[in-house]
């Protein structure tokens, strides 16, 4: 990887000590922040989507990759040198429609971003920013780059010269072909169309590009605050003096050196408001002091960055975009709670999030941030990675706590199991162990950061929203105009995210409900779409903050199939140790399959009668005739109480908000459940075997 370059170790102990620095090392830092460049600079999100094949998938993305060989190629065919440029690696904005992305910084100037750059746009967008003179003696290179130009307003850009001669690899070594920068600060229509937006909003008029809008003018980035991640896309991910430039192992740093009392670590994270990210909410300085005091021989750190819920990518984007900080949360944690040893559970799929995340560890082991004694301090830490089973319940934290146990003990099972004892007393091995979801660990430093950055949202001087401090990683998709993963403050609407983070309803068709909360969440119907994204709120109105998920559903769609889907997914899911969840939830995708077919006549239940059996194709279950009650039209009643049912009585988190797509929807849209268990009608015309029925009625 090229982002995993050399440091200077000695700059880097000058970065973390906060010390004042000299204008000479600010320009420095500046070149390590991505301020500056001292030559023209390519950066890659190459974890883009592969949108050739219609994916959503955070990792190298095959569209992305062949972006990035393009650009290889580009330039590799007209014998540049590659110390004439720089290819940057970095992670994703977050903004999932416009990948592939590709930032172009020219020295002096600012980044330039541009959206769906694949491979057949590469020629277009490097041809209008570079030529290659032909081959000149080598001692010229530099007068050639001095003729690159400022901006200035030439409208069309010169036509690009001829590629060198065949003949030049072949000529003496001294001779070599320049890259020259043209100038240029218009772009034709056919290029226009993929320029998104500019960083630099506080720089001088003479970086700025004109008529060009700046990032927070775009209506994806506009409403969100970006903390945890404010260094996405922006540096290289694993270069460890570029994280140090924007602040990250600095609190770590600050409390070692100041050798700061764990237990007062634990007040000031309690202190802060600091909830943990993974659903439940409990607040983490609470976990911390339980663990602290907990008796044990050995504290254990376990960080959840498994994402069972389809189209989720905060992990993804965070150990993608910006590891240390992951690091750096985690060491922070384990300092106060005693730890030594930290569990990082991830997913097999996420390869590109391992491999930069295992690059970023062997940094900071590197520069004595990582291992033994680190910073010469008594403080021992390191990080193990960990395969996920890849299941939905594998992600719940007794779950989790099992699997990673089978890896010393033989013959554990990775299921739930039933609590107390909570893993904060009693975890990995019988020890006490912290578990938190990754998005909580990234929010550690910037509470710690905020002591010393009044920009900080963990401000211990002023009053929190609520009960819910800082911001929140949010995946929106669907039928949204603008899809992808963004960060907000606690307390914003679901229609600032639906109508101003999303941009409204894809194809202006109207707003029906917003799935919050994943596959496990509950649907918010447009009567309540002023609902505050917090804990408290959502789960007032039937729907959960959960993996931090926002569905977008519009008129087009069925909320009774949209139910049935997802319970037919976690009845997938279900690690089936436990009655309730097992057989509850088969009765209820039974009883919304049997809704969702059409009904023989003259029973609109789709029950047949005394002496009459049940047409092809309808069944109750394999085994069990359909209840009375469902005969006499009580579905819908039924359907309820066992939901409530399963609810009360499963085991584990999955098996108890299994069913708040069900509840939610019965809530808020009852009539559509009428419709289809009463009237043998789906009113939106997705339930194609009611739709069909209705037809040869009416014939």
């Amino acid at each position: 990887m090229e982002n995993n370059r050399p440091f200077d170790k000695e700059f880097l102990t000058l970065l973390l000590s906060g010390m004042e620095l000299s204008p000479e090392q600010n320009d420095r830092r500046s070149l390590l922040r991505r301020e500056e460049v001292q030559r023209p600079t390519l950066f890659f999100d190459t974890g883009s989507a592969d949108r050739r094949r219609g994916e959503e998938t955070y990792g190298r993305g095959t569209a992305a990759a062949a972006t990035l060989a393009a650009v290889r190629s580009w330039f590799a065919d007209r014998q540049v040198d590659i110390s004439d440029y720089e290819l940057v690696e970095t992670g994703s904005f977050g903004l999932r429609g416009a990948e592939p992305m590709v930032g172009i910084q020219l020295p002096g100037r600012n980044r330039l971003i541009f959206r769906e750059v694949t491979e057949s746009v590469v020629p277009l967008l490097l041809s209008r920013f570079f030529a290659v003179d032909p081959a000149v003696p080598a001692g010229t290179a530099a007068e050639a780059a001095d003729c690159a130009p400022a901006a200035a307003d030439t409208g069309a850009a010169p036509q690009e010269p001829a590629a060198a001669p065949a003949e030049v690899p072949s000529a003496p070594a001294y001779l070599k072909p320049v890259l020259r920068v043209l100038p240029i600060e218009t772009f034709p229509d056919s290029l226009a169309r993929h320029l998104l937006f500019q960083l630099g909003e506080n720089s001088s008029a003479s970086r700025r590009w004109a008529n060009v809008p700046f990032i927070d003018e775009h209506p994806f980035f506009a409403r969100q605050t970006r903390q945890v991640l404010a260094r996405c896309a922006m540096v290289d991910p694993v270069a460890i003096d570029s994280a140090a430039a924007m602040g990250t192992y600095l609190a770590l740093t600050r409390i070692l050196r100041e050798k700061r009392s764990p237990e007062l670590l634990c007040q000031e994270v309690l202190r802060s408001g600091l909830r943990g990210r993974g659903g439940a909410g409990f607040p983490a300085g609470e976990k911390w002091l339980t663990v602290t005091r907990a008796s044990g021989r050995d504290h254990y750190i376990v960080c959840n960055a498994d994402e069972g819920a389809p189209g989720s990518g905060v992990a993804r984007m965070l150990l993608e975009g910006d590891p240390h900080s992951i690091i750096e949360g985690l060491a922070i944690a384990a300092y106060a709670v005693g730890a030594k040893r930290a569990f990082l559970y991830v997913r097999d799929d996420c390869r590109l999030g391992v491999e930069r995340f295992r690059a970023a560890m062997d940094a900071a082991r590197a520069a004595g941030l990582l291992g033994e004694h680190i910073l010469g301090t008594t403080f021992s830490f390191d990080i193990m990675v960990e395969n996920s089973v890849g299941t939905m319940v594998g992600g719940e934290e007794t779950a989790m706590i099992r699997y990673l146990e089978s890896e010393s003990l033989e013959g554990v099972r990775g299921v739930p199991c039933p609590r107390p004892p909570y893993p904060s007393e009693s975890g990995i091995l019988g020890q006490p162990t912290v578990v938190h979801h990754i998005e909580t660990f990234a929010n550690i430093p910037i509470i710690f950061r905020g002591e010393f950055n009044r920009s900080s949202v963990y401000r211990f001087d002023q009053g929190h929203l609520g009960a819910s401090p800082g911001t929140k990683l949010l995946t929106l998709s669907g039928k949204s105009v603008y899809t992808g993963v963004f960060e907000v403050p606690f307390g914003t609407t679901l229609r600032d995210v639906v109508y101003g983070i999303g941009g409204g309803i894809l194809n202006e068709k109207r707003f029906k409900a917003a799935l919050t909360g994943g596959c496990c969440g509950g649907c918010v119907p447009e009567t309540q779409l002023d609902t505050r994204v917090d804990y408290e709120t959502l789960e007032s109105v039937g729907a959960l903050m959960g993996s931090g998920n926002v569905v977008v559903i519009d008129e087009g769609s069925c909320i009774v199939d949209t139910a049935k889907s997802l319970i037919d997914l976690l009845l997938r899911e279900s690690c089936g140790k436990c009655a309730p969840c097992r057989e509850g939830l088969r009765r209820i995708a039974d009883i919304l399959a049997q809704i969702t077919r059409p009904a023989p006549d003259p029973f609109v239940s789709g029950v047949a009668g005394p002496g009459m059996s049940n047409p092809p194709g309808l069944r109750w279950s394999d085994s069990l005739p359909l209840p009375e009650a469902l005969a006499r039209g009580g579905v819908i009643e039924l359907l309820r109480q066992l939901c409530e049912v399963v609810r009360q009585t499963s085991l584990c988190g999955l098996g108890k908000n299994a069913v708040n797509p069900v509840l939610s929807t019965l809530r808020w849209f009852p009539s559509e459940y009428d419709a289809h268990a009463a009237r043998v009608q789906c009113p939106s015309g997705v339930c194609r075997d009611l739709t069909a029925y209705q037809r040869r009625q009416k014939n």
